[in-house]
């Protein structure tokens, strides 16, 4: 056997042990970040949402479902994936069951933002006006509504 044989079967050697360790060496950082049951249940149950989801809208694609049935089905999908990404979300972000809080926009420095933010608030307040073309909320200061663009008087 001449050298160079010897480094090419010991560098396969290297690669084999590498490849067989890898796994050894991953399941080490794994072993502390064991998920809660309640955790990895509920995401099976998002990952099977959003699978089921992806079904639907398939079959709404190939022609295999009415309009109304794909409707209601997938409000009713989208609702309990709403359930569980709410309950999931105090776990993954480590407050326990209290429920988190957004992040106030209007504290960024964007103006943008700030205006944003406040036009939400207001529109969040919404008195009894309607638009009298499209019947969307107004705000009693608006001179046009936000939904049509019709002045309103």
């Amino acid at each position: 056997m001449d050298f160079s044989s010897i480094i090419f079967i010991t560098g396969i050697l290297l690669l084999v042990v590498l490849f067989v360790g890898w796994p050894l060496s991953s399941q080490g950082r794994m072993a502390g970040r064991i998920l809660d049951p309640r955790v990895s249940g509920l995401m099976a149950e998002r990952d099977r949402i959003l699978d089921a989801l992806a079904d639907l809208d398939n079959d709404q694609l190939m022609g295999k479902l009415d309009p109304v049935n794909y409707k209601t089905q997938r409000a009713q999908l989208v609702e309990q994936g709403a359930e569980i990404l709410h309950s999931l979300e105090p776990i993954q972000t480590g407050k326990g069951d209290k429920p988190s809080s957004t992040p106030d926009r209007a504290s960024t420095d964007d103006p943008i933002e700030a205006m944003i933010a406040k036009r939400r608030q207001a529109r969040q307040k919404t008195g009894e006006e309607f638009c009298g073309n499209c019947g969307e909320p107004v705000l009693t200061d608006d001179k046009f509504c936000a939904n049509c663009g019709v002045e309103i008087t």
